[in-house]
């Protein structure tokens, strides 16, 4: 999981940093997002002509049991300050068969019932049995979706050292003015004390397809499911003394525009969808 996954990679990145000079008093640590704005700036575009992305709810081996994110054309956009992503057929599944708790418990009661009037032994269910189907279940179907994010940052000095300055960001002092804190503290004026954002989406059909929600309720587990095993543990790196700052989102706006979209509810397979 993600969750386990990052302290490691984190880890791995410090090691290839240089060490401090001798004598020098380290700044205290930037959070990742300023990280990015040091060293990801400019304005760039990147186009996409296939995308897939599977979310893994089993284990690798079974790899068909996941959430697969597909599109037919990506466009992502980056200027400083905004981040704009366009998708063409964007689908997210799950796998076609029932989830196999929904199963197990629908023929719990049927069995016990057979059970009782047969005199015979409780039977064994095996909750894996539906889950090597290749088909896939569609739960979303958007044609055409835009999203744009726009983000200001809150720095110390915004009129001497701006949000968007990335380069040599422990320069951003005047020669004569530096503080006590500054000499502390060079990144001072570069890094942020909060950020705001703005998100914008646009869901839109075209002349065959319109947006599609199908929400077949016997699958939808699949999206929480936890393997009959359980994942072991990586052996994490030891926890830093220094604790990483925390993002803080200062204001956060939200707009949505949907065209004329469609939604389903439903139990059981249905040849229609």
């Amino acid at each position: 999981e993600i969750q386990q996954i990052l302290p490691i990679l984190m880890e791995h990145i410090k090691r290839i940093e240089p060490p401090p000079a001798p004598g020098s008093v380290r700044p205290p640590p930037i959070g990742w997002w300023d990280n990015l704005r040091y060293k990801i700036h400019g304005n760039f575009a990147v186009c996409i002509g296939e995308f897939a992305f599977k979310w893994l709810v089993d284990h690798v081996e079974n790899s068909d049991l996941c959430i697969l994110m597909q599109s037919v054309g990506i466009n992502v956009c980056y200027e400083v300050g905004r981040i704009k992503l366009g998708f063409i057929t964007f689908v997210v599944s799950v796998p076609r068969e029932p989830h196999p708790l929904v199963i197990e418990h629908h023929n719990q009661s049927h069995d016990h019932e057979n059970d009782l009037n047969e005199g015979n032994e409780p039977k064994q269910h095996d909750e894996h049995h539906h889950t090597n189907s290749s088909h896939r279940h569609s739960l979303l179907m958007i044609p055409h979706l835009e999203l744009d994010f726009f983000v200001r940052w809150n720095v110390a000095a915004p009129k001497i050292a701006s949000p968007t300055n990335h380069h040599s960001p422990s320069l951003l002092y005047p020669n004569h003015v530096i503080s006590s804190k500054a000499q502390k503290d060079i990144f001072h004026r570069f890094r942020s004390h909060g950020v705001h954002v703005t998100f914008n989406a646009i869901m839109s059909g075209d002349w065959e397809f319109t947006n599609w929600v199908a929400l077949r309720v016997d699958v939808l587990p699949w999206i929480s499911h936890k393997p009959s095993i359980p994942y072991s543990k990586p052996n994490l790196p030891p926890p830093s003394e220094v604790k990483s700052p925390d993002l803080h989102i200062a204001s956060l706006i939200v707009e949505a525009t949907v065209s004329e979209s469609r939604m389903a509810v439903w139990y059981g397979q249905s040849n229609a969808v």
